[in-house]
Formats: C-alpha cells, sequence, structure tokens
C-alpha cells in the first residue's frame, strides 16, 4: 500500500477517499481559525500566509501519522496532535509547560 497523496482524507475505519477542492479550502479555512483561537493574546500571531503553511503542515502530518498507526485515533488524539504541530511550529511553548506543571 502506498502513503496516501495530500489530496487524500481520511474517511475512519482505515480507508480513504478523494475530497473536492472546496471541501479541502473549508477544511483549511476551519483549522485555521482553530489555530488562531489556540495563540496566547500575548503572542504574536503568524501572517496569514505563513499561518495557512503551518496548518497545511500540521493536518497532513496529522493524516500521514495516523494513516501509519495501527489504531484508528480519536477526536480528542487527532485535535491534540493538531494543537501541539501548530504551538510548536509557531515556537509557543506556553501549553507544554502547563501540561508539565500538572
Amino acid at each position: 500500500m502506498h502513503a496516501p497523496s495530500s489530496s487524500l482524507f481520511r474517511l475512519g475505519h482505515g480507508y480513504w477517499g478523494p475530497i473536492s477542492e472546496d471541501l479541502r479550502q473549508e477544511l483549511l479555512f476551519s483549522y485555521i481559525g482553530r489555530a488562531k483561537d489556540l495563540i496566547p493574546t500575548d503572542f504574536p500571531v503568524p501572517e496569514d500566509d505563513r499561518l495557512a503553511i503551518i496548518v497545511q503542515a500540521a493536518m497532513e502530518s496529522r493524516m500521514l501519522y495516523f494513516a501509519a498507526a495501527m489504531y484508528e485515533p480519536s477526536a480528542k488524539e487527532l485535535d491534540s496532535f493538531f494543537d501541539d504541530f501548530v504551538m510548536r511550529a509557531i515556537g509557543c511553548n506556553s501549553l507544554f509547560a502547563q501540561e508539565g506543571d500538572q
């Protein structure tokens, strides 16, 4: 089995299928909003183009990581992977310090 390309999206239960460009753009827009909500108010928000690249990379990395996983991830795991990727990519460590303190 070959690795999925960036035009494929995880549908669940180990199956992959093509998605339309419209849906891909809608997902990207939605996840850009999620990424902006993650960034603390005292931290500079990356420019829109840079943030879009980070979000695309987070979405594709998450897809590839869990495609290789030997189990079906929960929604919480998918969100956690995305959030962690975005925060590390923008250089904001405040969430990780809070996790480590608990």
